[in-house]
């Protein structure tokens, strides 16, 4: 919907991390996921505010949890975001900041993870690819399962109970959190059913079929955040 109408704006790439990670209770595990929640939402009202109060035209926006361990478990909730704006910097960046935090703080009072935000401009219609399809790739803890398994394993059969314990709970746990939650949303022009849509309407996509083929045959690589890919656990966006 993107890629082709990527002359008719000006994209930037935002990552709307945390400062930190998150533990998983593993006596109070649903506590846990409200914590997520909390946080994907605080980065929802901000984007959403963003857009209302015309810092930026539009956002496409997904929800992740990144795994950085089980056993125990620590999980990182965080956003991707697509821009159409004239510019995404200081300003842009600290009212998101602002907006974040004083979410936070009518959850948590002072003890949250302060948020941790990035962006650049996209350069290319082929890198506005690249970042769309990193942003909606499948849930991902096995990597963080197949590292803690090598620490629990050798230590004898109730650590890799324990183990497998969290592991379930942190599968069930984002599961129940995210079977409901709408995990990719649009505001502004980036909206389909927005009067100033710029994307390309779903009716006419077949037309740009041949484009697209074009553009995945660039023998260029997907595109992989610095210093962190799917395969790292210890995600911390920069």
């Amino acid at each position: 919907m993107f890629v082709p109408a990527f002359n008719n704006g000006n994209w930037f790439w935002l990552t709307g991390s945390l400062n930190g990670d998150l533990a998983m209770d593993p006596d109070l595990p649903g506590v846990s996921t409200e914590e997520w929640l909390h946080y994907w939402d605080a980065f929802k009202v901000a984007l959403l505010q963003l857009v209302e109060e015309k810092f930026v035209r539009g956002v496409f926006w997904t929800e992740e949890l990144a795994v950085n361990s089980i056993l125990p478990t620590r999980v990182l909730p965080h956003v991707h975001c697509i821009i159409e704006a004239d510019a995404v910097g200081v300003d842009e960046l600290r009212k998101l900041t602002e907006t974040v935090e004083a979410q936070l703080t009518r959850h948590f009072g002072p003890d949250y993870l302060k948020p941790d935000l990035a962006a650049e401009p996209i350069e290319t219609a082929r890198s506005l690819m690249d970042r769309i399809a990193y942003m909606v790739k499948p849930f991902n803890m096995l990597t963080a399962y197949e590292r803690g398994w090598v620490r629990a394993c050798p230590n004898g059969r109730r650590s890799a109970v324990r183990f497998n314990s969290q592991a379930t709970d942190l599968l069930l746990g984002y599961t129940q959190a995210t079977t409901r939650r709408q995990k990719i949303s649009f505001k502004g022009n980036l909206d389909s059913k927005a009067k100033g849509y710029i994307g390309v309407p779903m009716d006419e996509l077949a037309d740009h079929r041949d484009e697209l083929k074009e553009l995945r045959a660039n023998t260029q690589g997907p595109y992989i955040e610095d210093g962190a890919d799917d395969d790292e656990p210890d995600l911390q966006e920069n």
